[in-house]
């Protein structure tokens, strides 16, 4: 019988290699994760604000019903307190009014109701999927802020890590034993980074597009910063309904604050250092091109 030949092993540099690009890759995910996280809990705090589409949609139905109630000399008067907005009442009155004005007043007062329903269900209470569980959209700073801090701690060890394997697997490529694999671990290293741009030959200066993935990294701190300001704002309605807990939520939200912009800036000094050793990296893998270039001369 012929004996099987034997599959050859990996080299011990792919295996450093997978294990950097793994991580990477993690930290691409965690980021993934941290944007959509930051559109979702925007997205509710947009909708919710007093000047929301289904707010303002709420406010012009209810100014019709109450300028369509009015005699003329009141009409006239409020024309001459707030012309725009009786200019405005008058176009939607003109454009999506019957000439039947009784029957346009019961649809706009059923629009009123399904309006104030979906704000009540949809807007007001934020529904977690899965777990069935309802949140109130006053505790949108308390959520978010716990949200974003745990992202962006799994999102800092994501880049830690990254940093660790990369600076690692570049030791071991450059040592004598491995038979200086460098070249070939660099190169395979740089083909799969996307939020890191590694210098390459024949590759022009690409500093503006290496910058540009960091500005992603400040939307949690901004997305949690524009809610804890709003719900300042508009603390006398918190206050009005529940005091404790609006001080709770401001408590709570403000420490979330400080905890995201703390992690925030270390994210960004990991990432710094990664483009750091990329660029020392990058330098070194390049020299000998230019050496040998130099030489022909």
């Amino acid at each position: 019988m012929q004996k099987r030949e034997s599959m050859p092993e990996k080299s011990e540099i792919l295996q450093y290699v997978e294990a950097t690009t793994a991580s990477s890759n993690r930290g691409r995910f965690v980021l993934i994760v941290m944007i959509i996280s930051s559109i979702v809990i925007f997205s509710a705090f947009w909708n919710s604000r007093r000047g929301s589409w289904v707010v303002s949609r709420i406010g012009i139905a209810q100014n019709i019903l109450k300028y369509l109630s009015m005699d003329e000399q009141t009409r006239n008067r409020w024309a001459q307190d707030d012309p725009e907005l009786v200019h405005r009442i008058k176009r939607f009155r003109e454009r999506w009014g019957g000439s039947n004005e009784e029957e346009f007043r019961n649809q706009l007062h059923q629009h009123i109701i399904g309006l104030q329903r979906l704000h009540a269900e949809q807007v007001s209470m934020i529904r977690i999927p899965f777990f069935g569980v309802v949140v109130d959209i006053n505790d949108l700073g308390l959520l978010g802020g716990f949200t974003f801090t745990v992202i962006l701690m799994w999102f800092r060890l994501s880049l830690l890590r990254e940093l660790r394997n990369l600076t690692f697997t570049f030791q071991e490529a450059k040592k004598a034993e491995n038979q200086n694999q460098f070249p070939v671990c660099y190169n395979l290293l740089a083909m799969g980074q996307v939020l890191t741009i590694p210098a390459m030959q024949d590759q022009t200066d690409q500093q503006f597009w290496r910058n540009i993935p960091k500005v992603l990294f400040v939307l949690p701190v901004l997305v949690q910063a524009t809610v804890f300001v709003h719900d300042v704002y508009s603390y006398e309605i918190g206050w009005m309904v529940s005091p404790f807990n609006t001080i709770v939520v401001y408590v709570t939200s403000f420490s979330f604050l400080i905890l995201i912009g703390i992690l925030t800036y270390q994210c960004f000094v990991l990432s710094r250092k990664i483009d750091k050793t990329w660029s020392e990296e990058g330098r070194s893998f390049l020299q000998p091109v230019g050496n040998g270039e130099a030489a022909s001369k």
